[in-house]
């Protein structure tokens, strides 16, 4: 029979025996991570609103990596997701299972391309999406609805607009219709303003409901109020009619760089007034940078501030494309009514 002290010692060597044993065991390798799958991308939907969010999920990628998101406007230009128009693209890295999903803030009316590269620019998947035109939306008096592929109507006569921060006042060929007021005389802001109030050369644009700049808080349309310079003479606000009564067009164009810019045309914008309607439009010309594109601008129109009459089309986003024509309407455009996440506010 052992002894207590001998059992001791027969305990430890088994224990020994255990740790050495376990020490030669090779460890287990990492599973390593793996797919079979052609990597691919795809959207939560095929169409969507202005300022809405895309979901773009891909799949069947390395594990792990970084890859780099481009998506390309319907103006050539990739933006950044943010909703902020910088311009570039963004990084994600895929999950264990080789999987990602990414976020992508949209403004702008077209056709949208997907494309998901490796780090050494290898293309690896594509997909392509659309944003349709914005279904017409109105609380505030007027519907707002959009329309690709228009053309700038040039203006022929120049109203002496060459400044930095100015107004002045027009004759109307045809008295113009603003919620349902006819106006014979308006005031023309050297910043992307018309008004039938008494005008302002504001500069500094505020979004709507404006309840500052005394002289375009009533009955004035917002075209695209930003920080615009008209000082040369290439530039300025041209005015032209078509047409004969009572079936004219009246169009002020306005040809502007950004303050305190140069004498090239940067921004290129018009209101189009239709004589005996309650209608008009404002149409966007060639647009080339995220700012001509909205980005610091007010869009939109407003018969008063207290009680409360406007609609807002966009303020500081970048929502205009090249070619957009909108057509602001008391009454609703004959389209099929369209559920919307986003799109244009109105109060």
């Amino acid at each position: 029979m052992l002894s207590s002290k001998h059992k001791l010692q027969y305990l430890l060597v088994a224990i020994l025996m255990i740790i050495m044993a376990s020490a030669n065991v090779a460890p287990a390798a990492a599973q390593e991570c793996t797919t079979k799958e052609t990597p691919s991308i795809s959207t939560d939907q095929s169409d969507y609103v202005p300022n809405s969010t895309v979901v773009i999920s891909g799949g069947g990628f390395a594990c792990g990596v970084s890859l780099t998101v481009t998506v390309t406007w319907p103006d050539g230009i990739a933006y950044t997701g943010d909703g902020t128009g910088t311009i570039g693209s963004d990084t994600v890295t895929t999950d264990d299972l080789g999987q990602f999903s990414y976020n992508h803030f949209v403004t702008m009316v077209g056709t949208y391309t997907v494309t998901v590269a490796a780090q050494d620019g290898t293309v690896l998947a594509t997909t392509m999406f659309t944003d349709a035109t914005i279904p017409p939306v109105s609380s505030g008096g007027y519907y707002i609805d959009s329309f690709p592929g228009a053309s700038i109507i040039p203006g022929t006569i120049d109203i002496g607009i060459h400044c930095d921060d100015c107004f002045a006042g027009i004759t109307l060929p045809f008295p113009v219709s603003l919620y349902g007021t006819p106006f014979t005389t308006a005031q023309i802001n050297s910043n992307g303003i018309l008004t039938f109030d008494s005008g302002n050369a504001a500069y500094a644009n505020s979004s709507l409901p404006l309840n500052i700049y005394p002289g375009i808080v009533f009955n004035t349309i917002y075209a695209f109020w930003d920080d615009l310079y008209t000082t040369f003479t290439n530039q300025g606000v041209r005015t032209a009619v078509s047409g004969s009564a009572p079936n004219r067009t009246f169009v002020v164009e306005w040809r502007a760089d950004y303050c305190c810019g140069g004498s090239g045309i940067l921004t290129n914008f018009e209101i189009v007034f239709y004589e005996g309607q309650t209608y008009f439009d404002i149409i966007y010309g060639n647009l080339a940078s995220a700012r001509d594109l909205g980005n610091s601008a007010t869009i939109g129109v407003q018969q008063r501030y207290t009680p409360v009459q406007y609609t807002q089309y966009s303020f500081n986003a970048a929502s205009l494309s090249s070619g957009l024509r909108l057509r602001f309407s008391l009454t609703q455009p004959n389209q099929p009514p369209t559920a919307s996440a986003g799109g244009p506010y109105n109060g």
